[in-house]
């Protein structure tokens, strides 16, 4: 069976268009106009991703001199390409806001991942149990210094993406900042809660890759196209923090606005900090177990 090579949407007006594009419902939008007796025909695309947004214009443009070839009315007619978000197709606009993903979560859960089954393997959480801290001084103990030097990384991602490899802030250096910290504190309460449970360095290190470093790897959107995906595995994405942390990070970097996406995506961010942290907390209670 014969494949539509697109999926289209038809629009009544421009504007109409535009949100859709702006709100990543769409890839690209082919506008359409006359003007003086003559059609006008200007391609926006999506170009966060910029190997992406080439391929689309390529192909809408390759699509649309096929039909005015075959429609002689359109003949006069020529596609202008226009790159949103990314006029210049750099991939490093892209690339470089995305390693955060994975700087703050090697730092978050791989770091944190290891402390409280290194103090059950080696006896000490015994002894930090009979010291009269409470077990919220104890999650703070073991959340602060790796929050600190989480933040010192991405502060030197943050320096390096600005001023080395000249990426443009065009949202919000406040929203890239709170969903990096929001981000941080995910990957320290799920690392501190799979290193409780555990009670394994070993195998704490293997469950925080598989639950922690391959979602940011693969299903943050970071290296791979989830628009391109199945729809389970786009599904399976969005149980993960990676994903919305990385469309903050877009807004932040790339577009800007969209403020219905931002609230959506912090609220979850913040449900997932809320919950490993008590999950974390819990790991935290002085008791022996066997």
């Amino acid at each position: 069976m014969h494949e539509e090579p697109f999926k289209t949407t038809v629009f009544t007006s421009r504007a109409e268009g535009e949100k859709a594009l702006k709100a990543f419902d769409v890839e690209a939008l082919l506008v359409l106009e006359t003007r003086r007796g003559a059609t006008a025909a200007q391609l926006l695309i999506d170009g966060i991703d910029a190997p992406r947004a080439v391929m689309i214009g390529n192909a809408v443009t390759v699509a649309a001199m096929i039909a005015r070839v075959k429609n002689s009315q359109a003949a006069g007619a020529a596609t202008v390409p226009r790159i949103w978000f990314n006029e210049s197709a750099e991939s490093r606009r892209y690339l470089v806001p995305g390693l955060m993903v994975i700087v703050l979560t090697m730092t978050g859960m791989m770091l944190t991942g290891l402390v409280l089954a290194r103090e059950w393997e080696r006896g000490t959480m015994e002894a930090l149990i009979a010291t009269p801290a409470s077990p919220l001084a104890i999650l703070i103990s073991k959340v602060l210094p790796y929050f600190v030097l989480g933040l010192v990384g991405w502060g030197l991602c943050l320096f390096a993406a600005l001023f080395l490899y000249d990426v443009p802030v065009r949202g919000s250096l406040t929203v890239i900042t709170v969903s990096s910290a929001l981000y941080l504190l995910i990957g320290l309460g799920l690392g501190l809660f799979v290193s409780g449970v555990t009670r394994s360095q070993f195998l704490a290190s293997q469950i925080t890759i598989l639950s922690g470093f391959l979602p940011a790897v693969i299903l943050s959107g970071f290296i791979f196209d989830l628009r391109s995906a199945p729809v389970w595995a786009d599904w399976l994405a969005h149980a993960f923090p990676p994903v919305y942390y990385m469309e903050l990070l877009r807004l932040g970097f790339l577009t800007g606005g969209m403020p219905e996406l931002a609230i959506r995506d912090f609220a979850v961010l913040t449900a997932f900090a809320v919950l490993f942290l008590t999950l974390a907390y819990g790991q935290c209670a002085k008791r022996i177990r066997k």
